[in-house]
């Protein structure tokens, strides 16, 4: 990591900030978007999308061995799944609740390393875990409300994001991650597209009354985001880029509020809260160094 000066650190936070309020907003843009189109056209234009832009980049060229392509292709799938099962909840789920719940994978993540890879986690980990299903039980079971078939959707959909990162971690220390993103991108958008033609039957009309939310999600959400991602963390403090990147689920909130007018009980809020507390917490590698204490926060950092 680049060493930042004062000045450089604080036009990065407010980078990491405004990456983080455009992949909260994404939320709202991907409901908006099902209003007219379905489930897998969405993924399939978003995402194919995206990586014709990123390969446009990039002069159209691509050089990865042919292992690194094919392992970008899976977790392309793995990409596609996780995205799918996030969109399908959407139809039924608020954005917030999406925006919460999807960004349980950074606790999941070194929760999963240490049952089926044996990686040594530290004890901020086990507790993020105790902390996000405190606050999941809070989010979705307040108010005599129960746990929707929406909210089991984007817990799997968590669940997909954080093996899609682990196995990307393990891609991207022997390749170009940029030219990875555009063959994990490709791969998803052909299969949202395939998925579409065989499952769906959308219409030009209504790809023309989503294209404000689509234009959204593939410029700015995937394409200018992703790469916006790259430069930021470049120089980005790992304490930084964990509590700016982590408030994409507080944005999600927020915009859904703002926009869509959903609401939140007191106890759903305070759920939210721990949420975000646990998210931030998981991603804390804390090191018995001297009595210093240093983090990794990255979901890919936290993996190497």
């Amino acid at each position: 990591m680049e060493k930042a000066s004062v000045v450089q650190r604080i036009k990065v936070d407010a980078l990491m900030l405004l990456i983080a309020f455009i992949w909260g907003s994404a939320f709202t843009a991907q409901q908006l978007a099902a209003r007219s189109l379905g489930t897998f056209a969405i993924i399939g234009l978003r995402f194919l999308g995206a990586g014709l832009l990123l390969l446009l980049l990039f002069r159209f060229r691509i050089q990865l061995s042919k292992q690194a392509i094919w392992q970008s292709v899976g977790i392309g799938v793995l990409l596609f799944s996780a995205s799918a099962l996030q969109q399908v909840a959407l139809l039924v789920s608020t954005v917030g609740n999406a925006g919460f719940i999807t960004g349980m994978y950074v606790v999941f993540i070194p929760v999963f390393l240490s049952l089926f890879w044996r990686k040594r986690i530290w004890w901020n980990a086990w507790a993020a875990v105790v902390l996000v299903l405190t606050g999941l039980y809070l989010l979705t079971s307040s108010g005599g409300s129960q746990v929707t078939r929406g909210d089991v959707l984007l817990i799997g959909s968590s669940i997909l994001y954080a093996f899609q990162m682990i196995a990307l971690s393990h891609v991207v220390r022997h390749s170009d991650p940029y030219q990875i993103a555009v063959v994990q991108f490709l791969a998803c958008g052909l299969l949202g597209m395939g998925a579409a033609a065989f499952f769906e039957q959308n219409t030009l009309a209504g790809i023309q009354q989503a294209w404000q939310p689509m234009l959204f999600l593939t410029v700015l959400a995937t394409g200018v985001a992703f790469t916006l991602q790259g430069v930021a963390q470049k120089i980005a403090e790992p304490t930084d880029a964990a509590i700016f990147l982590s408030m994409e689920s507080v944005f999600a909130a927020l915009v859904g509020v703002i926009y869509l007018q959903e609401s939140f009980t007191p106890w759903q809020m305070a759920g939210c809260g721990l949420m975000f507390a646990a998210m931030v917490l998981s991603q804390i590698e804390f090191q018995r160094k001297k009595d210093m204490l240093s983090g990794k926060f990255t979901p890919i950092e936290i993996i190497e």
